[in-house]
């Protein structure tokens, strides 16, 4: 991607999406689309509920990659599983969806946490082989490992 493509960071005023934005809008131009305005400025930023697929689409035309980062995290989850689903579950496959069909669209990278290993008994080298292993999630962060498996 050249200085002139457009990344777009999907949940990009929080944590790892302000992080990712510092970090990469030092060589490329970065769209934030979110439902909170960061509070970064010197960045494209387009209001968007990621519930809502026309709206993700609309938000996405014209971006070179997409990083998804948005999530209900725990412990909102918990308290709130109907919107966790419709924003974990839901809310990334629209994600995933528009950018498989924008033409503009070269890549879509869904970033993770540790929580879909588990969080106990890691040893050696933690890749595909390992898998998710709901019997190593704490049962406060069951219910985010299985979103972000789905």
């Amino acid at each position: 991607m050249s200085q002139r493509g457009t990344l777009a960071i999907v949940g990009g005023s929080g944590y790892v999406g302000s992080a990712l934005t510092d970090s990469l809008s030092k060589d490329y131009r970065v769209k934030i689309v979110d439902m909170r305005r960061p509070e970064r400025s010197g960045v494209e930023f387009q209001m968007c509920d990621i519930r809502d697929r026309n709206a993700v689409r609309d938000a996405l035309q014209g971006v070179d990659l997409v990083i998804h980062t948005a999530i209900v995290q725990i412990p909102a989850i918990n308290e709130h599983m109907v919107n966790g689903y419709e924003v974990n579950v839901l809310g990334t496959l629209n994600v995933c969806e528009a950018a498989r069909s924008l033409e503009s669209v070269k890549g879509l990278i869904l970033a993770s946490s540790w929580h879909v290993f588990g969080e106990r008994e890691f040893g050696g080298i933690i890749d595909e082989e390992f898998g998710f292993r709901p019997d190593k999630v704490e049962s406060r962060a069951q219910l985010y490992a299985l979103c972000k498996i789905t």
